[in-house]
Parts: C-alpha cells; structure tokens; sequence
C-alpha cells in the first residue's frame, strides 16, 4: 500500500498541483517524485520506542534515495508494479538479513 500511496496517489495529486515537470534520465521529473520521496524517506525515519518518538536521518536518507529510485522506475515504466515488485522484493531482503 506504501508504493499505491506515494508513487500512485500523492504522486498524481503532487504533480497536478505543480505541473511543471523537468526531463531528466529519460523521464519526467516534477515536484511529485521529489516531495514524494521526501515524505517517503521522512516516515521511514520516525521510530517510535519506549513510549518515545526518534528521528534517524541517516535512515530517511537513504530510504529518500531508494524513493528516487522507486519513481524513476514508476515514471519510465508507466506503471506501480515495478516499484512495488522491487520495495517487495527489498522488504523482504531486510527481514531474511
């Protein structure tokens, strides 16, 4: 649902609002899939433990980067399902490791 959410509908509502979108790497490339990105990397970075809440930047940095990722291969393929099969397929790395 994060890939539905972010690369899907915020992504569209985002870059309907500022439509103003820039080629770049073979793809178009708006203000949705860079705020869409930040937003992504902003919420993997909040922790919540011990009944208090915690940043960790270097976390959301690099989620931030894989958001990029995520849409760059949303924009040029034109669909969700290779976002969503790559972010599967890393979850689940993560949980394996």
């Amino acid at each position: 649902e994060e890939e539905l959410f972010f690369r899907g509908l915020l992504l569209f509502l985002i870059d309907k609002a500022f439509n103003d979108p820039r080629r770049f790497l073979v793809v178009f490339f708006g203000w949705g899939g860079v705020l869409t990105s930040v937003m992504f990397g902003m919420v993997h970075g909040v922790n919540f433990s011990g009944g208090e809440f915690t940043f960790a930047a270097a976390h959301a940095g690099y989620t931030f980067l894989g958001a990029l990722v995520l849409f760059w291969l949303r924009a040029k393929t034109g669909n969700l399902l290779a976002p969503v099969f790559i972010h599967s397929f890393g979850n689940s790395i993560f949980y394996i490791i």
